[in-house]
């Protein structure tokens, strides 16, 4: 995907068995839990460094480079910068 989403995969096809299935939905949901709390984990301590002054925001960074993982933050239909959505939906078309 070239939009610069986060995307997470979980798709329920016809062919599976009923038990397949609900084995396939208990993970991926169990995965989009776990996504979803790491995300927010990240978000929260983002939020952290920007609350300091800007002469320690470049230390606080230095001490949790986890944070320059994070996506590039751009203005969305001329409102503030922020950081992109997270689109949590995964269709067949991703997969062909």
């Amino acid at each position: 995907i070239d939009d610069g989403f986060t995307v997470f995969p979980c798709v329920e096809t016809d062919d599976m068995e009923p038990s397949e299935a609900a084995r396939w939905r208990k993970l991926c949901s169990r995965a989009q839990r776990h996504v979803r709390l790491a995300h927010d984990k990240l978000r929260d301590l983002r939020q952290e460094g920007l609350a300091l002054p800007p002469s320690e925001q470049y230390s606080f960074l230095e001490a949790h480079p986890e944070l320059l993982s994070l996506p590039i933050e751009e203005a969305a239909a001329g409102g503030p910068p922020g950081p992109p959505p997270t689109n949590w939906l995964w269709t067949p078309a991703h997969d062909a």
